[in-house]
């Protein structure tokens, strides 16, 4: 009997130390002393997102364009370009955020990769079964599959910080060839048969992608307040030996410099967006966490 008696005082012992091992949380006090605190009266970290604000990614416009299906057609981007924006800090030279992937082509030349983007994504599907979220039931296709919004937050914001958007394209040759036709202007004749090469190189390097162009604009003003006026700098052309990050910083250095500037390639065109202030965020305490409530 006594062994009995031994094992549930044992029992219960065990249940009163997981109880107070998850409802309270021991802390340290100045004088070393250990106190437990009660978790419910814990508030979840809450995050500092600073200057927080919405991009929406409008169009993107070069000057060479062309009919697509007739020639008395609306005039029209010739090939699809692969776009991609980040933050970087021009003082601390280092990029700041992750790429964000949008997408401004318009559907007939988003069609001369989407036989094989669609051939892609089947291939994956039926691979490891993807299902839509509940949560996305409802959410246009658009909007997941040619994403054009983005939300950015700055910690701390200063005027040079830079929104930097990188252009690609199908890989066609070298860099200061391909521009050429973008730069002058080129007759009918010159443009159908520029179109067939394009349409031949998005059939069989459509998976091969080459720098192109890239522009950036300041995010914030010397006060540090965002800047929602400010256009993008011309788009400059990629050069060949200056593609990697570093480079890119560099150039951000000298971009109020217009005697360092003008050295570079401009391709005529234009990037434009919109930005709005985002005030209100989601307390902390209205989201999920994995700490214990009662």
């Amino acid at each position: 009997m006594s062994v009995n008696i031994l094992s549930l005082s044992s029992w219960v012992f065990l249940l009163l130390s997981l109880h107070y091992a998850f409802v309270f949380q021991r802390t340290e006090s100045e004088n070393g002393s250990i106190e437990l605190v009660d978790e419910s009266l814990i508030w979840p970290y809450d995050e500092k997102f600073g200057s927080r604000f919405r991009v929406y990614f409008e169009s993107l416009k070069f000057r060479l364009q062309a009919p697509l299906d007739s020639g008395d057609g609306p005039l029209s981007q010739l090939e699809p370009y692969l776009t991609c924006a980040a933050l970087y800090d021009a003082a601390k030279g280092s990029k700041i955020s992750e790429d964000f992937h949008f997408d401004l082509n318009n559907p007939v030349a988003r069609n001369l990769l989407s036989c094989k983007f669609k051939k892609i994504r089947d291939e994956q599907k039926e691979a490891i079964g993807i299902t839509l979220p509940l949560i996305l039931a409802g959410v246009p296709e658009e909007w997941i599959a040619h994403p054009k919004q983005a939300v950015m937050s700055v910690t701390r914001p200063h005027s040079d910080i830079f929104l930097v958007v990188r252009i690609e394209k199908v890989l066609q040759g070298s860099v200061s060839q391909i521009v050429e036709p973008y730069l002058k202007s080129i007759d009918p004749k010159s443009i159908q048969k520029l179109q067939r090469t394009i349409k031949t190189c998005c059939q069989r390097l459509g998976d091969f992608r080459m720098p192109f162009g890239w522009c950036a604009r300041p995010l914030f003003k010397n006060s540090g307040h965002l800047d929602t006026e400010s256009h993008f700098s011309p788009i400059y052309r990629c050069e060949e030996k200056k593609l990697n990050e570093s480079e890119i910083v560099k150039m951000l250095a000298d971009i109020r410099k217009p005697e360092k500037m003008n050295k570079l390639t401009v391709i005529p065109g234009s990037v434009i967006i919109k930005i709005l202030p985002m005030e209100v965020t989601l307390p902390s305490k209205k989201m999920f966490t994995c700490s214990y409530s009662s």
